[in-house]
């Protein structure tokens, strides 16, 4: 008796852990998501306020950078 009590147990720390990771995990995700859509928002609204000509020059100059960031 005593041992499939002991089995129970540790099956119940098991699925709460994986619970608690899978949640972690989860918030994780969805704070990553949050933070793209608002960087997205922030894009669209700067280009948004910006004439075709001065979006062709920067997407160009943002094209032609180098991957360390200089130019």
């Amino acid at each position: 008796m005593t041992c499939i009590a002991a089995f129970a147990a540790f099956f119940y720390a098991i699925s709460k852990a994986f619970s608690r990771g899978r949640d972690v995990e989860r918030a994780l995700q969805n704070q990553e998501a949050v933070s793209a859509h608002q960087k997205r928002s922030k894009i669209n609204d700067e280009t948004s306020k910006l004439g075709n000509a001065s979006v062709c020059s920067d997407l160009s100059q943002w094209v032609r950078q180098k991957p360390d960031g200089g130019e």
